[in-house]
């Protein structure tokens, strides 16, 4: 996308939540737009904001049901969270609220590999896409794999 162009889920998003504060007599910033997320994660039916989306005090003035609602259909989902900063314990674990829909298990497909996961319990990484690949070749039809992958990090 060029500098300055709107991805048409942007602007699909933006025109669906104008219209939702005009019918909730709820005024935007002049600069609402700018605090729209651009990026996040999609697993199947759920999306995972950023820890900094949403959080502007005017979001307040909205019933947030209704909110929730209105960005999920303008993503084409069924489901929302948001992620915070990742928890300070021995096992660095997600810290996930959803916000809307009670289901925490996401589906996400990868290069065929179909990845199922509490998003409030474990983190899905986009990374590592040799093995990725190579484990899309072995032939396992009607078995369970398990990515058993720990992630590493310096403990101070």
């Amino acid at each position: 996308m060029g500098a300055g162009k709107e991805s048409t889920v942007t602007k699909k998003l933006k025109d669906n939540l104008l219209d939702l504060a005009a019918s909730q007599c709820v005024k935007f910033p002049a600069n609402f737009v700018d605090y729209i997320p651009r990026k996040w994660e999609k697993h199947g039916d759920l999306i995972v904001f950023p820890s900094t989306a949403f959080q502007e005090d005017f979001w307040d003035n909205f019933d947030k049901e209704t909110l929730w609602r209105e960005i999920a259909r303008s993503l084409n989902v069924k489901r929302l969270a948001r992620q915070d900063k990742i928890q300070s314990n021995d096992y660095r674990s997600p810290n996930v609220s959803m916000l809307l829909g009670s289901d925490p298990w996401a589906l996400h497909i990868d290069n065929k590999i179909r990845y199922t996961f509490n998003i409030t319990k474990c983190m899905f990484s986009s990374g590592n896409i040799t093995e990725k690949m190579r484990m899309a070749k072995v032939t396992c039809a009607g078995e369970t794999v398990v990515d058993l992958f720990a992630g590493s990090s310096v403990i101070k």
